[in-house]
C-alpha cells in the first residue's frame, strides 16, 4: 500500500531538502529538471517541490494531504486550506503572483487522499490517472494522484484463534499383535480320544511333587554361616 503525503513544501535547492522529505526532481512527461522557479537576466531563482510521506494506522494517525489548489495573489485562500508561501530552507517567498495551497484531513481507514504529486511540461495527453491542479510557472504544470487508502500494513492484525486441542486417546499396544494363533499340529491330526490320551493330565501327590522339586539349600546355609 502507498503511504499518503503528510506534508508538502518548496525548497530553493536540491541540496537543502529537509530530512524525511523527497524532492520532485524531474518532469513526468519530458524528464527535464522540475524547477518551478523563474530565470531572469540577473539570476535564476530555483524552486523545487518536496513531499513527506508517512505510514498511517489507527494507532499512529496523521493529517494527510487531500487537496491542492493554486490561487493568484489577489484571490483569497480557499476555506480549510493552508497557504504555502515560504520556502522551507531559506524562508523566501515561494512564487511571484501565485500561491500553492494545501488541504489536510485527519487520516481515516479507506479514505481518499493524495499519494503522489508530479510536475508536467506538456500535460496534454500525459494526465491519464492524474488530477490537474494548475500551472505554477511557465511550462510547469502541477498534477496529483488520488488513491483510496487502506489499513496500514503496520497495524497489527489479530492472530487467528486456534481451535482447542482435542485430547488424544491413549494407544494400547498388544504384545501379541501380529502373531498368528495356531494349534499345534498334534492337536489337529487324529481323533479327539487319541489327542486327549496323548495330552492327558496325570495329577501328582504332594510327596511326588516334593521329591521331584526338592532342594536342601545346604550350600546356601554354609555360605551364610561363614
Amino acid at each position: 500500500m502507498v503511504d499518503p503525503i503528510t506534508s508538502i513544501g518548496i525548497v530553493t535547492s536540491l541540496s537543502k531538502v529537509p530530512s524525511h522529505y523527497v524532492a520532485i526532481k524531474w518532469t513526468k512527461d519530458t524528464h527535464e529538471e522540475a524547477d518551478l522557479g523563474k530565470e531572469n537576466i540577473l539570476r535564476k531563482s530555483s524552486r523545487f517541490l518536496v513531499l513527506e510521506k508517512r505510514p498511517c494506522s489507527v494507532s499512529s494517525p496523521h493529517d494527510v494531504l487531500v487537496e491542492l489548489a493554486i490561487v493568484a495573489n489577489k484571490d483569497a485562500v480557499p476555506p480549510n486550506f493552508t497557504l504555502i508561501d515560504r520556502t522551507l530552507d531559506t524562508r523566501e517567498r515561494c512564487f511571484k503572483g501565485k500561491y500553492l495551497c494545501a488541504k489536510y484531513d485527519a487520516w481515516k481507514p479507506s479514505m481518499t487522499a493524495i499519494t503522489d504529486v508530479v510536475v508536467f511540461k506538456n500535460p496534454r495527453d500525459a494526465l491519464k490517472g492524474h488530477t490537474l491542479v494548475g500551472e505554477l510557472s511557465e511550462q510547469r504544470v502541477l498534477a496529483c494522484v488520488l488513491s483510496a487508502l487502506g489499513n496500514s500494513p503496520t497495524s497489527k492484525k489479530k492472530a487467528p484463534v486456534l481451535p482447542s486441542e482435542v485430547p488424544r486417546k491413549p494407544v494400547i499396544y498388544n504384545p501379541m499383535s501380529g502373531v498368528p494363533f495356531e494349534l499345534t499340529r498334534d492337536c489337529r491330526v487324529g481323533d479327539s480320544d487319541d489327542i486327549m490320551s496323548r495330552y492327558s493330565v496325570h495329577p501328582k501327590s504332594r510327596e511326588a511333587i516334593e521329591d521331584q522339586y526338592f532342594f536342601d539349600f545346604s550350600l546356601e546355609r554354609t555360605l551364610k554361616a561363614s
